[in-house]
C-alpha cells in the first residue's frame, strides 16, 4: 500500500540488479529505498512502474526498459543533508516513453546527473534539481510533453551544471503542452540552450514560462519556432543576453501573455518576429544583429480590437547612433504604445525600413540613424510622438530614405528638440502631419530638411512650437501644404522660416503664420508663395511677434496670381 517501504538492503556494496526477459516490473504503492551502491532495473522491453525511490548515501538509479514504457514518481529529495540518490538514468524507446509524476532530486556529490533517454511525459508537478553541492547535469535525448495540459508543470535546475537538449528535442509540440515551465530559476552561471517550444500551430507551454536569471551566462534560443499560450514569458541572462537562432528566421508567438527579455538580445540570422496577440513586449537591453547586416526585427502585438499592449525598447536597437549596425529593418506595432529608451540604427544593407505603428513615447533622447543605406522611416497614422515627463529630443537621419510622420509630434507632451534630416545632406522626401495641438509640440528648435531635400509635404493643419521652426529644401516647388483646411504655423516669439524652395498651397488652402506676442519672432520665406490653379483662391496671413509694430519682421518674395 502507499506509504510502505520496499528496502533494497544490499550489504555487499555492489549494485542490485532487477532483470526480466520482457516482463514488466512494478514497485507498487510504496517507496523503493536503495540503501547501498545503487539499483539497476533492466526489463528487455517490459514496462517499469515505480511509485517513488529514495536512497541513503549517493546511490545510483538506472532503469532500462528497452521498448517498454516507464512510469516513475518522486526520486530522492527527502534527505536534508544532501545525501540520497546520486544519479538517475532512465531509458525507454516506447511511444509513451518515460512518464514522470514526481520530483527528481540528486545529492550533493560529483556526477549527480539526470539522463532521460527517450520521450518524457510530465504528469503533474515535476522538479528536476541537480543543483545541490557539486552541480550535476540534466540531459534530455528526445521530446518533452505534458500528459494532458492540466497542472503539468516542469522545473529544471542544474545550478552550474549543464542542461542539454538533443538536437531533436522539442517541448510541448504536437498539441501536448506543459502547463508551466521554469528553467534555471535557482541561479547558477550556466549557458542555456533552449530547444523548440510548441510548433507551428500548437502552444508548447500554456502558462507562465521563466528561463534564466541574471547569473545565466547566456540564453540561446537555438531553433526557429517558439509558441506559447496565455501565460507571461520571461527570459533573463547576463550581459551576453538572449541569442536567437543562427539557422534561419525565428518566430515567437504568444496567445496574449506578456513577453519580456531582461538584458540584451541578438538576432542571429534572418528575421526575428515576436507576436504577442495583445500582450506587452519588452526588451530591457540593447538589440543587435549578428553578421552581414541583413537581420530584421519585427515586434507586433497583432491583437486587433482595442488592445492596450505596449512595446518597450529599453536600449539601443541596432547600435548607438553613429556606430555600425547589423540590423537592416526594425518594425514595432503596438496599439497601447511604443516606449523608446535608446537609439534605432540600421545597417548599410539596402531596402531596409524603420516602421513604428502606435503611439510613441520618448523615454530618453532618441536618434533614428538610418542614413547608412537610405533606409526609410515611417511613423504611422496612430504614431503620435510625445515625451515622457521630461521633454526629449528626437533626431531622424535617413540621407535619401523617405521620412513619413503621419501623426502629430508633441500633441500631448512636448518634445525638446526636433531634427529631421537637418543633420544630413540627403535629398529624401519628408512628410510631416503636424506639431503640437492646443499646446506647443516642440519646446526648442525644430529643423526640418536641408538644402538638398527634394520635398517637404505638410499634410496637417497645426504646426505649433515654443521654439523656432525652420523648413529647408532644394530650389523649386518643394514645400507643399496639402490640407484644404489650411496650415497654421505658430511659435512663441521665435522665428518661423522656409528656406530654399517655394511654398505651394493646395487649391483653396490657406497659410497662416504667427510668431506670437511679447518677444520678437521673424517670418521668412526664401522662395515664392504659390497657389494652385483651380476654382478656389488661397490666402496667406502672416503676423510677426513683438510688443510693438516692427519688433518682428516678415521677409517674403514673389507671390503667384493664384493666391
Amino acid at each position: 500500500a502507499s506509504g510502505n517501504t520496499i528496502i533494497n538492503n544490499q550489504s555487499t556494496g555492489a549494485e542490485t540488479d532487477f532483470i526480466t526477459a520482457a516482463d514488466s516490473i512494478e514497485f507498487k504503492g510504496g517507496t523503493l529505498h536503495v540503501k547501498e551502491t545503487g539499483v539497476s532495473i533492466a526489463t528487455s522491453n517490459g514496462a517499469v512502474t515505480i511509485n517513488s525511490i529514495d536512497g541513503d548515501h549517493d546511490e545510483t538509479v538506472t532503469i532500462d526498459a528497452g521498448s517498454g514504457a516507464v512510469s516513475v514518481g518522486r526520486i530522492g529529495g527527502t534527505n536534508e543533508s544532501g545525501e540520497g540518490i546520486k544519479s538517475v538514468a532512465i531509458t525507454s524507446t516506447n511511444a509513451t516513453g518515460i512518464t514522470l509524476t514526481g520530483n527528481i532530486t540528486t545529492s550533493d556529490t560529483a556526477d549527480s546527473d539526470v539522463t532521460l533517454t527517450g520521450k518524457v511525459v510530465i504528469n503533474g508537478d515535476v522538479d528536476i534539481d541537480t543543483s545541490a553541492g557539486t552541480d550535476g547535469d540534466i540531459t534530455f535525448t528526445s521530446t518533452i510533453v505534458g500528459a494532458d495540459g492540466t497542472n503539468d508543470d516542469l522545473i529544471l535546475d542544474t545550478g552550474g551544471g549543464a542542461l542539454t537538449f538533443h538536437a531533436t528535442t522539442t517541448i510541448g509540440a504536437g498539441d501536448s503542452p506543459l502547463s508551466t515551465l521554469d528553467i534555471a530559476q535557482g541561479g547558477g552561471t550556466v549557458a542555456l540552450t533552449i530547444p523548440q517550444i510548441g510548433d507551428a500551430t500548437d502552444d508548447g507551454v500554456s502558462g507562465v514560462v521563466r528561463i534564466g536569471t541574471s547569473s545565466s551566462t547566456s540564453v540561446t534560443m537555438r531553433d526557429q519556432t517558439y509558441r506559447f499560450g496565455t501565460g507571461n514569458v520571461t527570459i533573463t541572462a547576463d550581459t551576453t543576453g538572449t541569442i536567437f537562432s543562427t539557422t534561419g528566421n525565428s518566430t515567437v508567438d504568444l496567445a496574449g501573455g506578456n513577453f519580456l527579455i531582461t538584458g540584451a538580445a541578438k538576432v542571429s540570422n534572418g528575421t526575428l518576429d515576436i507576436n504577442s496577440a495583445g500582450g506587452d513586449i519588452e526588451i530591457t537591453g540593447a538589440i543587435v544583429g549578428h553578421t552581414g547586416g541583413d537581420e530584421v526585427l519585427i515586434l507586433d502585438d497583432n491583437s486587433g480590437g482595442s488592445s492596450t499592449a505596449v512595446i518597450t525598447l529599453g536600449g539601443n536597437v541596432g547600435a548607438d547612433a553613429g556606430s555600425a549596425s547589423l540590423l537592416k529593418s526594425v518594425t514595432a506595432i503596438a496599439k497601447g504604445g511604443i516606449k523608446l529608451f535608446g537609439d534605432i540604427t540600421t545597417s548599410s544593407t539596402a531596402d531596409g525600413a524603420v516602421t513604428l505603428t502606435g503611439p510613441v513615447t520618448l523615454e530618453a533622447d532618441v536618434i533614428i540613424d538610418a542614413d547608412a543605406a537610405n533606409t526609410t522611416v515611417t511613423f504611422g497614422s496612430t504614431s503620435t510622438v510625445n515625451s515622457d515627463s521630461t521633454a526629449r529630443d528626437l533626431t531622424i537621419n535617413t540621407n535619401g530614405g523617405k521620412v513619413t510622420m503621419d501623426a502629430a509630434i508633441g500633441g500631448s507632451a512636448a518634445i525638446d528638440v526636433l531634427k529631421i534630416n537637418s543633420d544630413t545632406t540627403g535629398a529624401a522626401d519628408i512628410d510631416l502631419e503636424g506639431l503640437g495641438g492646443s499646446n506647443s509640440g516642440v519646446t526648442n528648435a525644430t529643423t526640418i530638411g536641408n538644402s538638398n531635400t527634394n520635398q517637404i509635404t505638410l499634410d496637417g493643419t497645426v504646426y505649433k512650437t515654443a521654439g523656432a521652426q525652420t523648413y529647408t529644401t532644394a530650389a523649386g516647388d518643394k514645400i507643399l501644404a496639402t490640407d484644404t483646411s489650411g496650415a497654421t504655423f505658430t511659435s512663441s516669439g521665435t522665428d518661423v522660416g522656409f528656406a530654399g524652395g517655394d511654398i505651394k498651397l493646395v487649391d483653396g488652402g490657406n497659410l497662416t503664420v504667427t510668431t506670437g506676442t511679447g518677444s520678437a519672432g521673424n517670418i521668412s520665406v526664401a522662395g515664392s508663395l504659390l497657389g494652385k490653379a483651380g476654382s478656389n483662391k488661397s490666402f496667406i496671413d502672416f503676423t510677426a511677434g513683438g510688443t510693438t509694430a516692427g519688433d518682428g519682421t516678415i521677409d517674403i518674395h514673389a507671390i503667384s496670381t493664384d493666391m
